[in-house]
């Protein structure tokens, strides 16, 4: 499901735009526990999407990614964004578009 910035309360958009990292979670195999990462992201107004950055040193979220596309972003860290008291944010959905 893609979320463009109008369907969104904005103090919710901000938190997308002036956070500096997420927790990137991806579903392991075969127990299907989750499995959560730090990552930096970038919140695309024009897409309702984000796009997330990670080390090509470590792929093992990309190829848990490709073998299960549900994840969740959970933003909860909020230093260096100059936002005044936000709340914690949880997005989850089909990470099905990333590239492996």
């Amino acid at each position: 499901m893609v979320f463009m910035a109008d369907d969104l309360p904005t103090e919710v958009v901000e938190v997308f735009k002036r956070t500096l990292t997420c927790e990137f979670s991806t579903m392991s195999r075969p127990d299907d526990c989750p499995i959560a990462s730090p990552m930096t992201h970038l919140w695309r107004d024009d897409l309702g999407e984000f796009v997330l950055s990670s080390s090509v040193m470590v792929p093992r979220k990309l190829y848990r990614l490709h073998d299960d596309p549900r994840v969740s972003l959970t933003f909860t860290h909020f230093a260096g964004s100059e936002l005044v008291d936000p709340f914690p944010v949880l997005v989850q959905g089909d990470g099905g578009r990333g590239k492996v």
